[in-house]
């Protein structure tokens, strides 16, 4: 009897499994197999850029400047670059070295902090301002054919995390300085994660500048390293740290590839992309971008 109710139960599951894989009457797949087989003539290589790169550092390390330098070429042929600017740090980058690409409409730079009257007087508003950015995503998602973008910088991520967490902070009911359960973390790391997702997304080069706060390294060991920075790191391509050191009278910029997909053999290599001596300023960065991946054309 035990070997029949084996069988009879082999029975059961293998016609279930059959009805679960029916397609119900009158229901069309989400994607057409004509559609998926239009999927498989595509090459990746032909659908995103290789540059999905993050850039690190304390203030004043010219993470925005080396961001802004990669389109240059493209600037020249027209091309147009789509920047976040979250922290108001790149627009003065722009006016001062970018003014001719700026004036000519090839470089397009939106602040997208939304503020509202409150209580208290002038407020951000945390919900707006995401609502915002997720807007300036999907038009350059959509329309970055057409209106000729060759890539998008998101200037300000730790800006970003920190909104994420006063938003979530608010629609919990939450102290701006109370302690926050496990649990409430997890709204706040979704918004700030699809955001990022989204953006990388775009088939365009994508650059995310941050602070020091995204470099495990450089944060105390006796501190957990918050997961939601670990999967930012994760989820690029290439990261870059930025550092100044004085130096006899000189100011000397360095950039340290952390990471490079395409490329391992450039981890760990510094370049010095600008020296600062009597006024003079010696700025280059090609030899770090031509590092990131050797096959990548600037």
């Amino acid at each position: 009897m035990g070997l029949l109710d084996k069988k009879d139960t082999r029975k059961i599951k293998s016609k279930k499994s059959r009805k679960d894989s029916v397609q119900p009457s009158g229901v069309s797949p989400v994607y057409s197999d004509d559609k998926v087989k239009t999927w498989f003539g595509k090459r990746m290589s032909d659908l995103f850029s290789d540059i999905c790169c993050m850039i690190y550092g304390v203030d004043g390390t010219g993470k925005t400047g080396i961001a802004i330098s990669y389109f240059e070429p493209l600037l020249l042929e027209n091309k147009k670059l789509v920047i976040i600017d979250l922290d108001g740090g790149a627009w003065p980058i722009v006016k001062a070295h970018h003014k001719k690409a700026y004036e000519a409409g090839n470089i397009i730079i939106i602040n997208p902090m939304v503020t509202t009257e409150g209580e208290d007087g002038t407020e951000i508003d945390y919900k707006k301002t995401f609502a915002k950015i997720r807007a300036i995503i999907r038009y350059t998602k959509r329309n970055y054919e057409k209106d000729n973008i060759a890539g998008i910088i998101f200037d300000g991520l730790s800006t970003l995390l920190r909104y994420a967490e006063y938003q979530m902070r608010i629609e919990k009911g939450l102290d701006a300085d109370g302690t926050v359960s496990w649990r409430y973390w997890m709204p706040r790391n979704k918004l700030f994660l699809e955001t990022l997702v989204y953006i990388k997304s775009i088939p365009i080069a994508r650059f995310f500048i941050a602070h020091d706060d995204f470099i495990k390294e450089d944060q105390d060991p006796k501190k957990k390293f918050a997961s939601v920075r670990r999967d930012t790191n994760s989820m690029m391509f290439q990261k870059i740290k930025c550092k100044r050191a004085d130096k006899k009278g000189k100011v000397i910029f360095r950039a340290t590839i952390d990471k490079v997909k395409y490329n391992n053999t450039a981890e760990g290599k510094s370049f010095k992309f600008l020296v600062v001596d009597n006024d003079k300023a010696a700025w280059g960065t090609v030899k770090l971008f031509n590092a990131l991946d050797q096959d990548e054309k600037i």
